[in-house]
């Protein structure tokens, strides 16, 4: 019966997130679903010998600019002549296996666009225009992530309907999009479901789940560099092996010592000024006075193109079937130190750019709450402990017509937004 169960959800998931990425594929307006004339051009880079002019990142990033901006007139954009202009020059351009690189990556290797790359490919063959190739890198995509996601629905050992709010709408700009966020955010859930299959000690899948976090490890590091520091969560299992109370106290102590050491000495030799730091951090994203639009929508999971109620909706969906589903009692090493790892990776990249902008002194606007949204899982393992201690429960069916209900009405008003704003008023698609 458990199995009937969990292949339903892991369907449901797929049939809910293919209808919506095809539709969205179609409604969404060209190159507006987030730096897409950007991951045009890399995507076409894998597999072209001439990389014609076109097809840059510079050419294809001014057309997408042109289309995105909040007051455009209705002559200034072709919608025609994108999907049905033909680019000789690639149309002339031969194929040839290109090694891509990108500077965001650990590696610098770009393995992360090589899925809507074959999308992009297939789209030059069929008809060489920037609106076909868009098409079918946007379709690839959304594959991958409906197939990805649905397969880690079933292998999922600590719940279903929970995963289904989590691994819809957060991810529902991008799932059918030319980004390489895609790739990162399934790399980052498989990595995160694995790891918490493994702690639930189920010994019938604790090999597999070993094996699968390898791979996962591994295929982080061609991910956003964010995403590296998923890699400390090798030591939440081994804090759960050492069973001496002291010792975890220790290391513990060892670690805390070790970040001041580190601060101290990045303090000395690059004039960091922590004061300074704190202060912009929190007139960036805890100051509503000095934060700026990526400050303020930085926890709208939701798209901000919809109202704030549709975000309060769907946190209140999220924590009722997050106390809902499962209690387990996961242990203090995992529940309170799981969520640290989501605030460290948020003040990790907001280091990042720190630094990249050369430690300002106001508040900046660079941090995107799409790098977050992923590490929201973090928070499952203490809900269902909070659960356990409280004995909290409820029937299947509820959470089930909870979850599915509102990921439909989410994605439908979406839908109707993100036309509305593309094709009728002429402004900003799919974020404000």
């Amino acid at each position: 019966m458990n199995n009937i169960k969990d292949f339903n959800a892991s369907k449901i998931f797929l049939i809910i997130t293919l209808f919506f990425g095809l539709a969205s594929i179609l409604l969404a307006f060209p190159l507006s679903n987030g730096d897409e004339g950007y991951h045009l051009s890399k995507s076409y880079q894998f597999f072209s010998s001439d990389y014609p002019i076109e097809m840059s990142e510079k050419f294809l990033r001014n057309v997408e600019l042109n289309v995105i901006k909040a007051k455009r007139e209705s002559n200034e954009f072709s919608v025609k002549r994108f999907f049905f202009e033909k680019k000789e020059n690639v149309s002339n351009d031969g194929f040839k296996i290109n090694l891509v690189e990108d500077s965001a990556f650990f590696t610098k290797f770009d393995i992360a666009h090589l899925i809507p790359a074959l999308g992009v490919l297939l789209g030059r063959v069929i008809y060489p225009s920037y609106g076909v190739m868009m098409l079918f890198g946007r379709l690839f995509n959304l594959l991958f992530f409906c197939i990805c996601f649905s397969f880690l629905l079933k292998v999922s050992k600590i719940g279903k309907w929970n995963l289904i709010l989590l691994f819809t709408v957060p991810f529902m700009q991008k799932m059918a999009s030319l980004s390489y966020d895609v790739f990162c955010y399934v790399i980052c859930c498989a990595f995160l479901i694995e790891l918490l299959n493994f702690l639930k000690n189920n010994t019938e899948h604790k090999k597999t789940s070993v094996h699968s976090l390898i791979i996962c490890s591994i295929l982080l590091l061609f991910c956003k560099k964010n995403y590296i520091i998923l890699l400390g969560c090798w030591g939440i299992i081994l804090l759960k092996k050492i069973e001496s109370k002291q010792v975890r106290i220790y290391i513990y102590i060892l670690t805390l010592v070790s970040f001041l050491l580190f601060i101290s000495i990045l303090s000395f030799f690059h004039s960091f000024d922590l004061i300074n730091y704190l202060k912009v951090f929190v007139n960036s994203y805890l100051n509503p006075v000095t934060m700026q639009r990526r400050g303020f929508q930085l926890f709208s999971v939701v798209s901000p193109v919809l109202p704030d109620i549709y975000n309060i909706l769907w946190f209140i969906a999220l924590t009722i079937v997050l106390l809902g589903e499962k209690n387990f009692y996961w242990g203090k090493t995992v529940s309170f130190t799981l969520p640290i790892i989501f605030f460290a990776n948020w003040l990790l990249i907001y280091t990042g750019f720190y630094f990249i902008l050369n430690q300002p002194k106001t508040a900046f606007d660079d941090l995107s709450g799409r790098y977050l949204y992923p590490f929201l899982l973090c928070f499952l393992p203490i809900a269902q402990q909070f659960s356990f201690i409280n004995g909290i429960m409820i029937k299947e069916k509820y959470l089930k017509m909870i979850s599915i209900g509102i990921v439909v009405f989410i994605y439908i008003s979406y839908l109707i937004m993100i036309f509305y704003r593309g094709y009728i008023v002429n402004t900003t698609p799919t974020w404000r």
